[in-house]
């Protein structure tokens, strides 16, 4: 079971910080707070070069958002 709901707020293993806006099973969708050229856009979840999809065992809980998910 993901322990990752959408709306939590997540660090990945490199550091980087983000918003949860999808948990399709065995993944986490990644809203990251920094643009990068290599991120994507989870397949429509988030704007393109912020998005990356994650196993859970990769992150690790840093509170929860509080504002609209788009």
């Amino acid at each position: 079971m993901n322990k990752f709901k959408v709306g939590d707020r997540v660090k990945s293993g490199g550091g980087l910080l983000g918003t949860v806006v999808a948990v399709p099973a065995g993944y986490v969708g990644v809203r990251h707070d920094e643009h990068k050229e290599y991120f994507h856009h989870l397949g429509g979840g988030c704007e393109y070069g912020y998005g990356w999809w994650y196993t859970p065992k990769r992150l690790t809980k840093h509170g929860t958002f509080k504002g609209n998910i788009k």
